[in-house]
């Protein structure tokens, strides 16, 4: 779960989390639903007494080693009367990089209580070309081509939290913590079957991840000098994920020198279980005339993956197998957030 921002300010407290929305799946986001609903709830009892609402915008430069960087994927396939086992281990995958970036909405209630969302959203892209190693388990076939994948990803990473200050720079919060990407891959190469037989074989599909799942931290304020602060944050997750996977069938195909014939592979839904952590270290300056922090810094989050493998005709794979493997994703944020009061300020 990504860290809250907290405000430095001493009458009120921001609370930022991490949430990133998807631009076509809206109705997806049932956490978003909930901020609202309990903004509704609780909209009384901050009017009553004295609440801040801080808005703003986020950005950030990140780089993003996904746990499928190692390129290696299985399928069940068609080709013409022929059905196979594939699974390949092709060229590793260099992590990319790109700028995200989306609003943040924060309360502030009951001198210690926040609830809070940030929104991030940004599209990378993988490319690799190498030797590939593949072995069909059905009729033992086994061979090395040069292959090159594309990966065009739009990635968003989501949280939505509560938050407390148990005391003046310590904070505890909770939260409820989605992510996840949706990318199109195009896959293109040559099979030399024998001089002068080449058959030429390109396929596209789309492949998308959901996660979800709780999360808990803790957040700290360090005061250095006059309206500047340390803010460090810690956190954990535990995430439950699916995995859906579409084959362009119009675009996937072998063109042999006697015969054009379109590929298909079996892609069944995949589902499997991520967890780890992340940290952030940033300064934050808040400009009392204009009620604005402004905040610079840095993060980092580490999940480990897990996914049932073991039996070839009953897993949880859809292509990419990421078992055990890691998911990396670190960089650099800016964030500028503006508050304003409501209800009574003692």
């Amino acid at each position: 779960m990504a860290p809250p921002l907290s405000s430095c300010r001493r009458d009120f407290v921001i609370d930022i989390s991490s949430l990133m929305v998807h631009a076509n799946c809206m109705k997806r986001y049932k956490h978003a639903v909930v901020f609202l609903f309990i903004f509704v709830l609780l909209f009384p009892v901050m009017a009553a007494a004295s609440a801040s609402i801080s808005l703003g915008g986020t950005a950030w430069y990140v780089w993003w080693q996904p746990a499928w960087a190692d390129n290696k994927w299985t399928g069940l396939y068609q080709w013409n009367d022929v059905a196979g086992y594939w699974f390949e281990d092709a060229h590793d995958f260099k992590p990319s990089s790109a700028a995200m970036a989306g609003p943040i909405i924060s309360i502030s209630f009951l001198d210690r209580w926040t609830i809070s969302t940030v929104t991030v959203l940004g599209r990378m892209n993988f490319h690799t070309r190498n030797f590939a190693t593949g072995l069909d388990y059905i009729d033992g076939v086994a061979g090395v081509t040069n292959k090159g994948y594309s990966r065009s990803v739009l990635k968003w990473d989501s949280d939505t939290t509560i938050g407390c200050a148990l005391h003046r720079y310590f904070k505890l919060y909770a939260g409820f913590k989605a992510q996840g990407y949706r990318y199109r891959e195009t896959i293109h190469y040559y099979d030399f079957v024998g001089y002068p037989t080449i058959n030429i074989i390109h396929s596209e599909g789309t492949d998308s991840v959901e996660c979800y799942g709780p999360g808990l931290g803790v957040g700290v304020t360090v005061p250095l000098v006059e309206n500047l602060y340390l803010l460090v944050n810690l956190s954990g997750v535990f995430l439950w994920c699916t995995e859906k996977a579409d084959q362009s069938l119009n675009d996937s195909y072998t063109f042999t020198p006697t015969a054009y014939v379109f590929s298909q592979y079996y892609l069944p839904r995949g589902r499997f279980i991520s967890y780890g952590g992340a940290a952030s270290l940033s300064l934050a300056y808040t400009i009392d005339r204009i009620n604005t922090t402004l905040a610079l810094g840095g993060r980092y989050q580490l999940l480990f993956n897990r996914q049932r493998t073991g039996n070839l005709w009953s897993n949880d794979v859809t292509m990419n197998i990421i078992d055990r493997q890691y998911d990396h994703f670190f960089g650099f944020t800016l964030s500028a957030i503006y508050t304003f009061h409501i209800g009574k300020r003692g």
